[in-house]
């Protein structure tokens, strides 16, 4: 019986691994589940048949009896078969471009849309991880339990460690973005380039989240599965239109075509960027139970300050050039066909959270703390981004640079700290890429290019984030990099 367990859990694996390669049978089969709050239960879906179809997964004919009182068919629930219910949006789209001065040396121009995109990820596109067709079981351990891997799992192969569900709803819908910007472009002849300046904004609809519908709120438990909703299951994570997003920004650009050998594009983008979860679509989940406007703030995707520069320019000397153009041929060898091009960008620091590690909700999750001070250092560095002074759930202060308040607090048991998110950033990034170029033209048309390239070129340090979870060693240190040191490649290239 053991043997044939191990069995099982290979086959499991096997499918899991072979995951791209059911979809074409989930489709047409209906091996997909998802969750219904309203029965709680893992609905399973129906084939073109009305059946629920258990070959479809080589585990199928086993876990689907074997897990029998925690599933139901889709149908029984009033959920269509496949589990997805077809929905969309009208995406309208306007624009306008204005000469006021009826020439070319200004353009005013102006454009709203509503775009839609579809899910993310295999989570949200195919749902098969749940019973009765497949499932993932995940035990965690800790030093102190003293248990063997090989007793990790049941021995009796009818029984399992409560099987996760991680699925979209069946009536998510796509994700609404509504867009518009407004800019005027401006020519400077005496640059030879045009200056942009623009408002750009976005706002998003019905974001898909991934919501963990088997928690708890916060609280003491001697017993914290069985306390859990649906306590034979694990994890329950669906997708379902839940997020929100807003992004204003002012854009502006100086842009130079090639022109007598030069080019150039100048860009700087100051925006805000805020979400309720903190994150790229569908990546995190929000925090169970958390107050209202708890998940809400600076996304982690924002960069207050975005500047970024590229440009090319050719060295006038050799023939055609405005110096040297009837250059000896050693002397053009020497002097002529060089090129310079570089691209510069500077990003500000990612939005930072501060955290109160250990579970201290009780229900499995953690807390931000509570803001006492302000937690940002004159001169921030490696050491120490920010001031990780902070008081204990006793009321001690504990203090790790001297002459400076505790501005971070450990809440009290169970409770939420009100801390905001991003209220320090990390490190900003700055780069520069530089290229020197030089052709050797042995005819007309064909010749053949020497490339000396240099990335990271000053070789500028660019730190990572700092620790953010208080009351450790290390809290506010930087540990590691962002990107990498200098690196320089030489190169030929023949052109023909």
């Amino acid at each position: 019986m053991q043997d044939d367990y191990r069995v099982l859990r290979n086959l499991t694996l096997n499918a899991g691994l072979r995951f791209d390669h059911w979809n074409e049978k989930q489709f047409v089969r209906g091996c997909g589940a998802t969750f219904d709050q309203a029965s709680g239960k893992v609905l399973a879906g129906e084939n073109k048949s009305g059946q629920v179809d258990l070959t479809c997964q080589p585990v199928g004919p086993f876990l689907g009896p074997a897990t029998a009182d925690l599933w139901i068919p889709a149908s029984k629930a009033g959920v269509p078969q496949g589990l997805f219910k077809p929905s969309g949006y009208l995406s309208p789209r306007l624009g306008f471009a204005w000469r006021p001065m009826g020439g070319n040396g200004l353009v005013v121009r102006g454009a709203w849309g509503m775009f839609t995109s579809s899910y993310q990820g295999n989570f949200t596109g195919s749902s098969i991880i749940g019973p009765p067709y497949w499932l993932s079981e995940t035990i965690t351990f800790a030093k102190a339990s003293l248990q063997r891997w090989e007793t990790a799992f049941p021995a009796e192969p009818h029984n399992f460690v409560a099987p996760s569900v991680v699925n979209a709803a069946y009536n998510t819908r796509p994700n609404k973005v509504e867009q518009w910007n407004l800019s005027v472009q401006k020519a400077i002849p005496i640059l030879r380039a045009a200056l942009t300046v623009s408002y750009v904004g976005n706002r998003g609809y019905h974001l898909i989240t991934k919501e963990s519908l088997n928690e708890v709120p916060p609280g003491a438990y001697t017993n914290l599965q069985a306390a859990k909703p649906y306590s034979r299951l694990g994890n329950v994570f669906v997708y379902q239109n839940t997020g929100n997003s807003w992004y204003n920004s002012v854009q502006s650009v100086l842009e130079r075509r090639f022109t007598n050998g030069l080019s150039y594009s100048l860009a700087w983008a100051f925006s805000r960027n805020i979400d309720d979860f903190q994150s790229a679509l569908g990546a995190t989940q929000p925090t169970p139970f958390a107050p209202t406007g708890y998940n809400r703030g600076p996304s982690m995707l924002e960069r207050r300050h975005i500047l970024a520069f590229n440009g090319v320019y050719e060295l006038p000397f050799g023939p055609g050039k405005r110096w040297g153009s009837h250059l000896p041929r050693v002397a053009n060898v020497l002097l002529g066909g060089w090129e310079l091009s570089s691209i510069y960008q500077f990003n500000s620091g990612q939005p930072l959270v501060f955290l109160v590690p250990g579970a201290t909700l009780g229900n499995g999750y953690n807390t931000r703390p509570n803001l006492l001070g302000d937690p940002h250092l004159d001169q921030p560095g490696a050491d120490r981004w920010f001031n990780p002074n902070y008081v204990d759930a006793n009321g001690a202060c504990h203090t790790v640079l001297a002459g400076l308040p505790c501005v971070l607090g450990v809440p009290k048991a169970y409770a939420f700290g009100n801390a905001g998110i991003g209220l320090v950033s990390g490190p900003s990034l700055h780069s520069l890429d530089s290229s020197l170029m030089k052709n050797f033209h042995f005819h007309e048309r064909d010749y053949v290019q020497f490339r000396w390239e240099s990335f990271n070129a000053f070789n500028e340090v660019n730190l990572g984030n700092p620790v953010t979870n208080i009351g450790q060693a290390n809290t506010g240190a930087i540990t590691g990099t962002a990107a990498g040191a200098r690196q320089m490649q030489l190169a030929l290239k023949v052109v023909f």
